[in-house]
């Protein structure tokens, strides 16, 4: 019995893997969007951060910047759900119980994938912020 049980258990284990594996894809595609939808909005702004002598490393650290902080507000609200979500939740199977916790590693390493996330997904809109003609952005074309 226990024996079909561990198994059920791995194969639930490889199943939550590659669900949190389609996550961060998602996540990074998401922050991608968003930093897209933000570069648009501030071209003018940064072609006259261009024109004023902005290179294009600040430009990409500009807009790395605005990715970070954008997957940093949204490990924020992550971690407070997940508090909210398992304060006093137990899961009970077959008479086992465990108990359910963020623990530091956990939350330090969602971090790290945060950052991972956030450079990720803004590396391409910074990459093409950086290859923007100035002088065609201020013409409005």
């Amino acid at each position: 019995m226990w024996e079909g049980f561990s198994g059920a258990l791995d194969s639930l284990y490889v199943l939550l893997r590659l669900v949190s594996v389609i996550v961060a894809l998602a996540a990074v595609l998401g922050v991608m969007n968003m930093v897209f939808t933000l570069v648009r909005q501030r071209r003018r702004e940064i072609a006259v951060l261009r024109a004023v002598g902005f290179g294009r490393k600040s430009v990409i650290a500009y807009v790395l910047a605005q990715s970070l902080t954008v997957a940093l507000a949204g490990y924020l609200m992550a971690v407070a759900g997940a508090l909210a979500f398992l304060r006093g939740i137990r899961m009970q199977a077959l008479g086992i119980t465990v108990e359910t916790a963020l623990t530091v590693e956990l939350i330090v390493g969602a971090l790290g994938l945060t950052w991972v996330i956030g450079l990720l997904a803004g590396a391409y809109p910074a990459w093409q912020v950086s290859r923007w003609s100035v002088a065609e952005v201020l013409r409005g074309e």
